[in-house]
């Protein structure tokens, strides 16, 4: 498995390295870690700048200071995990732009990032570059949040389930990873609130038909959440996964869930759209990623020929953003 872990040298960087750290169980075999730096050229006015040596000068001091700092970083997560093979690069370019070409170009299985925020009674909101990244990445991303007292070795783990085919790649990424022994997953679905119904401006009549559909749906997702179950029972134990569906608003529900069950890890399955049509989040993933206080992974289904091919692909207006100072 190849790990693409994008880092700067702000708080939240150093949290997803050191979250990495705990994630022995993902089986990674690779760690490519990527520092983006603007050109100089962009910092300046206008882009200009005349002296093109000593462009080149500062732009090489750039580089050596980050690729100092870049070693020490990748020493730290060696150390740690020892059977993972790192390596590390500083590129120019822009850095959205850069990470999804780098993912591309490695084929990467999976991105991992922080995320700028604020905490406390304040939202923990997704910086443009995760979101732009989560986007448009061609593999999961891993939006790392918290510290290491809510991550644990991430060992209770929430599914966020819809009963999509999208939910069903999630089901299928847990399957494929090697987890701690005892590893609890909780798995939840959302529902339409027809259970409340009594409390809605409705005859007896129409009461009766929409409790009657209510529990219809309310049985049928029970049964997709026990496949599921089932599914990742082979894997961790059934005794290790359990179910709920829950009425109500998924935004909030989900959150709450996540409390309740202590979760130190929210997986969820992300639609989108494929080919020349921009992949957007639902509001559903977007909405935990940002208000969620623990790491949140997405995964994407992705088309082969993806948005994030093209997204990555060098033209000549870029060219210039791009090039990467060895």
């Amino acid at each position: 498995m190849k790990l693409l872990l994008a880092v700067d040298d702000s708080t939240f960087s150093e949290r997803a390295a050191d979250a990495l750290c705990h994630f022995e169980w993902l089986g990674g075999s690779e760690l490519s870690v990527l520092n983006v730096v603007k050109p100089i050229d962009y910092l300046l006015p206008f882009g200009i700048m005349d002296d093109t040596e000593n462009k080149d000068t500062k732009e090489q001091e750039i580089v050596e200071a980050r690729d100092k700092w870049m070693k020490a970083l990748a020493k730290k997560i060696s150390q740690k995990l020892p059977k993972l093979k790192v390596s590390h690069k500083v590129k120019f370019g822009y850095t959205r732009f850069m990470i999804i070409k780098t993912a591309v170009e490695e084929s990467a299985d999976l991105i991992v990032m922080g995320s700028q925020g604020r905490t406390g009674a304040k939202r923990l909101l997704l910086g443009s570059v995760s979101c732009s990244v989560c986007e448009y990445a061609p593999c999961p991303v891993l939006i790392v949040k918290g510290d290491e007292a809510t991550w644990g070795n991430f060992e209770r783990v929430l599914v966020a389930f819809d009963g999509s085919p999208y939910s069903h790649d999630a089901i299928d990424w847990i399957c494929d990873r090697k987890w701690p022994d005892g590893t609890k997953v909780f798995i939840v679905m959302t529902l339409p609130e027809f259970d409340t119904i009594d409390a809605q401006n409705v005859s007896q009549v129409e009461s009766g038909v929409l409790k009657a559909q209510w529990t219809i749906i309310h049985s049928r997702a029970m049964r997709l959440l026990e496949e599921s179950a089932v599914l990742l029972g082979e894997k961790l134990g059934r005794d290790n996964v359990t179910i709920e569906a829950i009425p109500g608003d998924p935004r909030t529900e989900l959150l709450k869930a996540a409390t309740k069950f202590g979760a130190q890890l929210v997986i969820m399955g992300s639609r989108g759209r494929t080919g020349l049509t921009k992949f957007l989040l639902g509001s559903v993933s977007l909405h935990l990623a940002n208000n969620s206080t623990v790491p949140v992974l997405i995964v994407k289904r992705l088309a082969p020929e993806t948005l994030a091919s093209i997204y990555a692909t060098e033209t000549p207006t870029n060219a210039q953003a791009s090039r990467q100072k060895k």
